[in-house]
């Protein structure tokens, strides 16, 4: 997991091959990241939280934009 800079938000990784991103104060799931074929070994902002970097077993690295939800 990873917790933003700002304390609002967290985003996990996880063995089901999913990324998500958290509203802390509200306890809430607010965006599912589908796209890895594998377990996810690391999550982390970016400086500015306008993307998500996720790195997965699959030995690939993905860049999710949080403006829109979709991989960049």
């Amino acid at each position: 997991i990873c917790i933003s800079h700002d304390g609002q938000k967290l985003v996990s990784g996880s063995d089901d091959q999913s990324v998500r991103l958290w509203n802390i104060e509200l306890g809430c799931e607010e965006i599912l990241f589908e796209g890895h074929k594998n377990a996810i070994y690391g999550v982390v902002f970016d400086s500015e939280r306008k993307y998500i970097v996720s790195c997965s077993k699959d030995d690939t690295i993905r860049i999710w934009n949080l403006d829109n939800g979709q991989e960049n």
